[in-house]
């Protein structure tokens, strides 16, 4: 009876028109209609992204060791890469606690299997904007929030409707759906398109944890991953200014130790799947590392890989201290250490020939 009304009221509407007149009518209906919100407006966007979704099963490579070691610069560096799905914050999937890689049962519900693995900061992200800058940042632009548009009811919808289709999930399974579900709802991604050979990210410390490195590669046999390896002393200066816990030296280089050593024993157990790299040759020597990195991931090189970026767009480092500018920070590895004699001694003492056995691992 609608349909019917409705047909009524365009006929009378159009009664005597020509065809041309009846077309322009049609179209001033058309944008009529979309400048009071019937059509062409968000809420249209959950069903439009669940009909038009692409699939996201490439493997997960992985970027992991102690904060303040460059984690977030490589991951940036990456960003635009077009054969990668690129995490624009840290991967935090894992619960409690990022560091701890999940599981699920069998036959675990899809409801209960988002919830496990939902990310909350994309809420935090699409209300108020990324924003990600150093401690140190008072450069003009450096505080700049960079706009992050993520439809998390969309993102629900896809997950669910992607594991309708697979009777029987296995973990693998619930990560495809996952990064599928990630990558399609984030509305405003630049880099969705495209022949894709891995999602990567960057997850701090989950390389620290010898029960989550083994559960990351059963999920992702053909899985990377990549640990950078900092100076400790340097590592301890940036530390220091970042978090009030890192203010107790013997504390504070536990956390460099743990990650140093678990980098080391990662790369002894699984020589083929992880490479450890200097992170002030990340610096000093971009090109060189960026293009060995690359043919370690199986990506081709690109001179984007030079210059950190969220979304395709060049950002300000995650520094500790005050810097000028964007892209690589190249003084980042020649700072005066501000750092008391005792602090710098106890490290000496405790750090420095693990530091070099890592770095004869890195081949740096």
């Amino acid at each position: 009876m609608k349909q019917l009304w409705g047909r009524l009221q365009w006929q009378s509407r159009t009664r005597g028109m020509s065809p041309q007149e009846i077309k322009q009518f049609k179209r001033a209906r058309i944008i009529a209609d979309a400048m009071e919100g019937k059509t062409a407006c968000p809420e249209e966007l959950p069903a439009r992204m669940l009909a038009t979704y692409r699939p996201v099963r490439e493997p997960l490579y992985l970027i992991s060791q102690v904060q303040r070691s460059g984690g977030s610069l490589l991951a940036q560096l990456f960003d635009g890469h077009p054969e990668c799905h690129s995490h624009p914050y840290e991967i935090k999937i894992g619960k409690p606690d990022k560091t701890v890689w999940p599981e699920f049962s069998p036959g675990e519900a899809p409801e209960e299997a988002f919830a496990k693995l939902f990310e909350h900061d994309c809420i935090s992200f699409h209300r108020n904007g990324y924003r990600k800058p150093g401690r140190g940042s008072k450069a003009k632009g450096q505080d700049e929030t960079f706009p992050f548009f993520f439809l998390v009811r969309a993102q629900r919808d896809i997950f669910l409707h992607y594991l309708a289709g697979v009777p029987q999930p296995r973990p693998r399974d619930y990560l495809d759906a996952y990064w599928t579900s990630y990558f399609n709802a984030w509305v405003n991604n630049q880099n969705l398109s495209g022949e894709k050979k891995c999602v990567l990210g960057f997850t701090p410390m989950l390389a620290a944890r010898p029960e989550s490195v083994e559960g990351y590669f059963a999920a992702y046999p053909e899985g990377k991953l990549v640990s950078l390896i900092r100076d400790p002393l340097r590592w301890l200066a940036s530390a220091r200014r970042h978090q009030e816990k890192y203010r107790q030296t013997e504390q504070a280089m536990e956390y460099w130790t743990v990650s140093t050593q678990a980098a080391i024993a990662n790369a002894g157990k699984w020589p083929d799947r992880v490479r450890l790299y200097a992170f002030e040759r990340l610096i000093t020597d971009t090109p060189a590392v960026m293009r060995d990195m690359c043919a370690f991931l199986g990506l081709r090189y690109r001179d984007s890989l030079l210059d950190p970026t969220f979304n395709r767009s060049l950002i300000a480092p995650n520094s500790s201290f005050r810097v000028d500018g964007k892209g690589i920070i190249k003084d980042v590895v020649a700072r005066p250490l501000d750092l008391e004699p005792e602090a710098m001694a106890y490290v000496e003492e405790h750090c420095r020939e693990l530091h070099t056995r890592a770095l004869a691992l890195a081949g740096a």
